[in-house]
């Protein structure tokens, strides 16, 4: 795989999930609509708690991806059961938890990529040291 293709699968969940998580913090400076006053403060917090949620979870997944893998597939089946649980459930919205499952698959990539190089080179002799420990980079010194 090319240095390009391996920058390109490292770097895409983690900017897809910051673009996301910008898209939700925009989208909640609408959400006041025509209430006034303290009630007009509670639905934009909902989309505010919900970002902050995807941020804290990025935040967790940057360096281990198959916790980005499980962290954004749980996210994802979250979100789609509180959409689809509501009283008129809109298809359109189940566009939010497809974007996570995009990044929960692309972390997985990711680490499935990762797993084989490390597997080609003979680094950790088995799957669950890997889970367990991210080994750090070598030494460029000449």
């Amino acid at each position: 795989m090319s240095s390009f293709v391996a920058r390109l699968l490292y770097w895409s969940p983690r900017i897809l999930a910051t673009c996301f998580v910008a898209l939700v913090i925009l989208f909640s400076l609408d959400e006041s609509g025509e209430c006034f006053g303290e009630s007009a403060l509670l639905p934009p917090m909902g989309a505010l708690l919900s970002a902050t949620g995807i941020t804290l979870a990025l935040i967790i997944t940057w360096r281990r991806e198959w916790i980005g893998t499980v962290t954004f597939s749980l996210l994802a089946a979250l979100t789609a059961w509180a959409e689809l649980t509501e009283s008129s459930p809109s298809w359109a919205m189940l566009i939010i938890p497809l974007t996570l499952l995009v990044i929960a698959a692309l972390f997985l990539a990711n680490w499935v990529k990762r797993a084989g190089v490390r597997a080609a080179l003979h680094i950790g002799p088995a799957i669950v040291p890997l889970l367990l420990h991210e080994p750090e980079a070598p030494n460029m010194r000449p």
